[in-house]
């Protein structure tokens, strides 16, 4: 072949594996996704499993796109929007409000022991939301971010069909009174939460500068004890969890010595309620984090801890 057709047909190869979707070289490793389906099919309730691996292009899909009960992972979006705003200074990071106690709800969160008058900047209620999964500081952003229009519109203008800020954390005027009936504070499907996820991860949910800070406030969780308990210390990790009595749920960023990927697991109709680090959802959350890292990393396997359980 001429030296001039090699290169037109380099050139034809390139500008081909430039335009065609990565889906389509994607796999789905069989031996992972058994593990992985047998922990779903043991499962009392539902669950759905969506599963990325970025850089190996592996992908998994266990009732990926059926819709489930975001509880707390719905913050994630809340904090794109946001995000989306600061960059565009419709916001400022260290702008502040007054904290009232008549906001004072209970669960998760520092707020609910502050005074009354007391001043919280934005900065400190995102992380707040985030860290801690802060109800107050929840409600707080979402009306800092204009309410729930732009939060949903954020969503719809990325391509997300089911994910949905839908009230506020413990009542008050909702975005769609017979959805919140139905799914609480937020809904989402397994794939469409990793997918967000992925988009922080690869600075496509805002400026590069935004997405760089939300990948290290999602680091810094202090509810860590299902997906993340799962990985090695020193390894990072960017995550996001809910929980309510029905449900379990997590998105979590690992970035693994085989490379990173992206997982999200969601519950509902669970027949175990109970509060406790044997919870049967959290269990297995916690056995497809371990499976997953373990399939792909085997040299880096957790360590075994003594009495780890007291501190789940």
């Amino acid at each position: 072949m001429p030296p001039v057709n090699r290169f037109f047909r380099f050139i034809l190869i390139l500008i081909i594996a430039t335009f065609i979707p990565t889906f389509l070289f994607a796999r789905t490793p069989a031996r992972l996704e058994k593990k992985i389906l047998s922990v779903v099919n043991e499962f009392h309730g539902e669950m759905g499993v969506s599963f990325h691996h970025l850089r190996k292009k592996d992908i998994i899909e266990i009732h990926s796109d059926e819709v489930f009960p975001t509880a707390s992972t719905i913050k994630l979006g809340i904090l794109c929007a946001v995000f989306n705003q600061l960059d565009e200074n419709k916001l400022q990071y260290y702008s502040t409000t007054t904290y009232s106690t008549t906001r004072r709800i209970g669960g998760a969160g520092f707020l609910q022991n502050y005074e009354d008058g007391r001043s919280v900047e934005l900065k400190e209620a995102v992380h707040f939301m985030i860290t801690v999964s802060d109800n107050i500081a929840t409600n707080m952003v979402i009306d800092w971010a204009g309410g729930f229009e732009p939060v949903n519109q954020w969503l719809i203008d990325h391509g997300f069909q089911e994910t949905r800020s839908l009230t506020y954390i413990g009542g008050g005027k909702a975005w769609n009174e017979e959805m919140a009936k139905q799914w609480g504070i937020g809904k989402t499907t397994p794939r469409e939460m990793r997918l967000l996820m992925e988009m922080i991860a690869q600075g496509k949910a805002g400026s590069q500068t935004a997405c760089d800070e939300m990948m290290r406030i999602l680091s810094h969780q202090y509810f860590d004890g299902v997906m993340p308990e799962a990985i090695p210390p020193g390894v990072f990790i960017a995550s996001k969890s809910g929980a309510i009595s029905s449900s379990r749920s997590e998105v979590i960023y690992v970035n693994s010595p085989s490379g990173p990927y992206v997982v999200s697991v969601y519950t509902k109709n669970n027949a175990d309620k109970q509060w406790t680090n044997n919870n049967e959802a959290e269990i297995a959350l916690r056995n497809i984090s371990e499976i997953i890292w373990n399939y792909y990393n085997p040299r880096h396997k957790r360590k075994t801890i003594q009495d780890q359980d007291k501190y789940l």
